[in-house]
């Protein structure tokens, strides 16, 4: 009895060995993340005169894009690929949409994002035919106003913030509370600008932010490098982290004015404002540093142990039959 006894414990013990090597494979995004950024140009006019611009790529085309200045800009540079965009090379200038902040979404040539500067309005305008507005309607959720709490705290019109994420566009900023609410909220149509709750988040002030996936990444302080927030899109539940972006010159009252996540080189881009220009940065690799994808393994080494495992457990079972 006590030879069965071992030989299915044995077994037991190969199969947790296979659970916690699977483990190993989905590491936590509970740790504290360095993402080393790398400066990759100095935006220099017409693209930039300070660095508050709005950047935004498209998934469907490939195409990325600068858009002078927060508010009131008639220039938009575009570039055929990522490397064009963070080399600022082979860009064609063309007619920018009149929307207002930093933050913004492109898809299959549409652009989404805030279209009033003193109200929660919210529109989508059309690339193709020559930036013009094609939609707008009211955000009664958010707040319309700038400045703390209803938009990032150094203000900049950012109240609708879009970012992309595994699921489609969302929109994050300031609650109509004003109680330092912030909330986000998922466009559903795109062509209505339909949208459906996702989270609250707070309290504020809130410095920058980007979505990789279905993880909503908050910094407080838009002039540290300091990645203070998490929230979990398909939950709602936030969760304090400790992630920093290693590499930024926060200098000379340089900040942060623009962060977006590119799901096609799985890169973060992060612009900062500064007198002689806008300082673009990028970093790849960005979902495996914050623990959010699988870590890369040797698939002989998994169905080896698996193997293993089901050898036990066979051969335990027509021992203990014998």
């Amino acid at each position: 009895m006590n030879r069965y006894f071992s030989l299915t414990h044995l077994a037991w013990a190969a199969l947790l060995s296979l659970f916690l090597f699977a483990s190993t494979l989905f590491p936590s995004s509970a740790h504290a993340a360095a993402i080393t950024m790398d400066l990759q140009r100095v935006l220099t006019f017409p693209e930039t005169t300070r660095g508050i611009d709005g950047l935004m790529y498209d998934p469907v085309t490939g195409k990325y894009y600068v858009r002078r200045n927060w508010f009131n800009s008639t220039h938009m540079t575009e570039y055929a690929n990522a490397d064009n965009f963070a080399n600022g090379v082979n860009g064609v200038v063309t007619t920018a949409p009149s929307f207002s902040g930093t933050y913004a979404a492109v898809e299959n040539g549409i652009v989404y994002a805030r279209s009033d500067r003193t109200t929660p309005q919210y529109g989508r305008w059309d690339l193709g035919s020559g930036g013009a507005l094609v939609t707008s309607v009211a955000m009664p959720e958010f707040d319309g106003s700038n400045g703390n709490p209803g938009t990032f705290a150094w203000g900049g019109f950012s109240g609708l913030n879009t970012m992309r994420g595994g699921n489609g566009l969302y929109i994050v900023g300031g609650a109509a509370s004003r109680d330092g609410t912030w909330t986000v909220r998922r466009i559903t149509d795109q062509n209505t600008l339909s949208t459906e709750f996702v989270a609250n988040l707070g309290p504020s002030p809130f410095g920058f932010g980007f979505i990789v996936g279905d993880q909503l990444f908050m910094g407080r302080d838009f002039q540290s490098a300091g990645i203070d927030l998490q929230v979990d899109l398909t939950t709602g539940v936030s969760s304090a982290v400790s992630h920093s972006l290693a590499g930024l010159d926060l200098t000379n009252s340089q900040w942060i004015s623009n962060t977006f996540y590119d799901t096609l080189t799985d890169s973060l881009f992060v612009l900062q404002n500064g007198s002689n220009g806008g300082r673009l940065s990028r970093s790849t690799g960005i979902a495996q540093a914050l623990g959010l994808t699988p870590v890369v393994v040797s698939e002989g080494s998994a169905l080896s142990l698996l193997g293993l495992a089901v050898l036990l457990l066979f051969w335990t079972r027509r021992r203990l039959a014998g």
